[in-house]
Order: C-alpha cells, then structure tokens, then sequence
C-alpha cells in the first residue's frame, strides 16, 4: 500500500517522505500520526471537486473521455465520487452508464472501495455507505475454492466478512501488521455499519467467530466453504487458494489485490509478495 512506496521514497531522499519514514538512533521508524495527516489532507484535495453539487466539468470530462475514463489520479470519476461519498453524483455517473465492476490496482470495485472507506471512517459509515450500499451492493460473489465453484450470496454472513478481510489485504501486507485478524477485530470494524446493511446480532464476536470456524480450510463441517483459512489460534487471513474473478478471468486472491504488482513496483521483484505468502501458510 502507500506506506510501501512512501518508505521506498524516502530511501530514494525525497523530503516530504523521508519527514514521515525517518532514521532515529540508526533505526527507521513510520510516523503513522504523520502519515495520516498528510493522507487526510490529499485526499480532501484529490476529491474537493468531487464533493460538491457543481460537478459540471467531472461530467464534461466524461462527455469527453468516457465516463470510465481514468482520471490523473488512476481512478475512474465513479471511484472518486465513492471516496468522496457524493450521492448525486454517483447516481448520474450511473446513469451515464459508469460500470460498477471495474476495479482498482487492489481488485476494489466501487461497492468495495465505499465498503474500505466505512470501516475506515466512522462520519462516512454513519451518513453515506446505507446509500451507496443499497445503489451498489451485488446480489453476491463468485469464487473458487479447490477447483470448485462457491457461491455467497450477499444475504449471508460471511459474504460481509469475505470482503472486509478482501479491502483490508492492501493495508495488512504493510509489514508493521499482522496479516491475521480476529473475531474481536473484525466485530470492532463491523460495529459502525448501519443496520440496514448488517443485522445488530451479526456484529457480534461469537456470530462472526462461528462463521470464521466453519468455513475455514480445515473445518469438518459439510457446509464449510473453505474460504478462511486459520493460521493461529482464533486468528485468520482469506484462504490463499481462494480465485476469484474479474472481468470474466479467474485470479489468485492476493494477486487480485494487488499486493505482487506492488512488491515489483516497490522492490524491482515478488519477493516480498512471496514472503507475505508464506506467512499464511
């Protein structure tokens, strides 16, 4: 994730980076107070056009371009509007036909980034993500486990728990965090998602715990779906043998999120990106 190329820029003495990801007492430290600070900040910049009701020339753009065309930020204009959680907006992109599944250098659709900036931001998950959600939110997913073709339907529970672990892998592969998360964890990120997209009993520990045990690789359970897969007691990351598909092919999971094309453009090889492989095993 950012936090990758901006330790990358500061080795290479860019300033601003070197400001965040600095050498004390010959160790290098990540200022994360710092970092959000200034992530904060460029994005209320990069999206200021996109908040507002005076989109006029975002939609000239698209008039020009195409509605799906890629902005300077190497985002589609419905991306950004889903980052900036304008309403309007995403509603007259769509009816300008934008498409929903096209997705990111991490895999995100539209429906995932809104679902990564709700666990991210409690304002965003209050005030906007019911909407998005109900304009967005697919009728369930597809994958493939062991050859074999698993459906989820979104009325279910794990096809929620599924995708929060999905957004989070860009953030997880930053060395500084576990890849792992926890019942407990994933309860905390759930807690803030309205009502309307999660029923209050499904944020709970022992309900998210339960669906974790029984699909993950070695459950016994004839329902298992084999799409957790637990690597410490109580702790799990997505199964790495998990496919899923975009845009009509089928991709490893942390393929699909991004993480080896980042461990090329950071490291010049997929080194790394075999390492945070390993560690799931």
């Amino acid at each position: 994730d950012a936090t990758k190329i901006i330790e990358f820029l500061s080795l290479q003495n860019f300033d601003k980076a070197r400001q965040i990801y600095i050498q004390k007492h010959g160790q290098y430290i990540f200022n994360w107070s710092l970092y959000e600070q200034h992530r904060t900040n460029f994005l209320i910049k990069i999206l200021q056009k996109y908040s507002t009701n005076f989109y006029t020339e975002i939609i000239k753009n698209c008039e020009k371009y195409g509605v799906d065309h890629k902005t300077e930020f190497n985002a589609t204009p419905l991306m950004l509007a889903i980052k900036a959680g304008n309403i309007k907006l995403i509603k007259d992109l769509l009816k300008y036909g934008a498409d929903t599944e096209i997705t990111d250098i991490f895999g995100m659709n539209a429906w995932q980034l809104a679902l990564q900036r709700t666990i991210q931001d409690k304002k965003y998950a209050e005030n906007v993500f019911s909407e998005i959600h109900k304009i967005l939110s697919p009728s369930g997913i597809s994958l493939k486990v062991d050859e074999k073709l698993i459906k989820i339907d979104s009325k279910l529970g794990e096809f929620l728990i599924f995708h929060i672990l999905y957004v989070l892998i860009p953030r997880r592969f930053n060395e500084s965090q576990e890849a792992a998360i926890t019942a407990v964890e994933l309860s905390k990120l759930i807690e803030n998602l309205p009502e309307t997209v999660v029923p209050e009993y499904r944020k709970k520990r022992q309900y998210i715990s339960s669906l974790l045990s029984k699909n993950e690789v070695q459950s016994t359970n004839p329902y298992t779906r084999k799409i957790f897969k637990r690597i410490q007691k109580g702790k799990y990351v997505l199964n790495p043998e998990i496919q899923i598909k975009i845009k009509d092919i089928w991709i490893e999971i942390y393929k699909s999120a991004g993480i080896e094309l980042l461990s090329h453009i950071v490291y010049g090889d997929d080194a790394l990106y075999k390492d945070f492989l390993n560690k799931l095993k």
